[in-house]
């Protein structure tokens, strides 16, 4: 039951739908095997018209240097293109290409890989600024560790993956829930809003989503 302007789509195997998810007993999500299991839209997402892309995903569990979402088949050939993934098993990397190279924005994460806890992602990344990427987690601002800090000119439009890269290699192997891309920032009281919620929370529809699977 994806929904949304550009609804996603699941690999035929290694994706357990219907898993419980992060919010209540009738909301579930989806289960990535960490072998073949991935999301991928059904079309391109055109997030070129704005100067501002947020995701926001529940999610339980990682596997380090695995996708938890890129856009493009490989973000690296392509500008306007980004890689949200955790890099080590203590460290939540944001990554953006333009012509000039890249802007890599990293933070600790402080629970276990394998906690089996539902943790609420939330990223922002912006045109035009470089070094302000960011990641709020389970509603809090994390401070971010700038590195390269290239200025990304615009964003693509390009296939969204999630929990993998173009549906081939470098599979996640964790659950995740109410995904959702947004061209446009959330507040800090939304942010705070939608991690009470467990979800995406009453208000989202007044933000414009470019894309949504909200359970498995």
């Amino acid at each position: 039951d994806e929904t949304g302007r550009s609804p996603g789509t699941l690999t035929a195997s290694g994706v357990t739908r219907s898993v419980a998810g992060a919010g209540t007993a009738t909301n579930t999500g989806m289960a990535f095997d960490g072998l073949t299991g991935a999301l991928r839209s059904t079309a391109t997402v055109n997030l070129a018209p704005y100067s501002v892309v947020t995701v926001e995903w529940w999610q339980k569990d990682f596997v380090a240097a695995r996708q938890a979402f890129e856009t493009s088949t490989n973000f690296n050939s392509n500008n306007g293109a980004f890689l949200l993934y955790p890099n080590t098993s203590t460290q939540f990397s944001i990554e953006t290409h333009d012509a000039g190279g890249y802007n890599v924005a990293r933070c600790p994460i402080t629970f276990s890989p394998s906690s089996g806890v539902w943790h609420h992602y939330v990223v922002m990344m912006f045109v035009g600024k470089a070094g302000s990427n960011i990641l709020y987690l389970d509603s809090l601002a994390q401070v971010m560790t700038q590195g390269a800090a290239i200025m990304l000119s615009a964003f693509g439009n390009f296939t969204l993956y999630g929990a993998s890269r173009a549906t081939t290699s470098a599979f996640q192997t964790a659950s995740m829930d109410e995904i959702a891309v947004y061209g446009a920032a959330l507040s800090p009281g939304r942010i705070a809003a939608h991690y009470a919620a467990r979800n995406f929370g009453p208000d989202a529809l007044s933000v414009t989503r470019t894309f949504q699977a909200s359970s498995g």
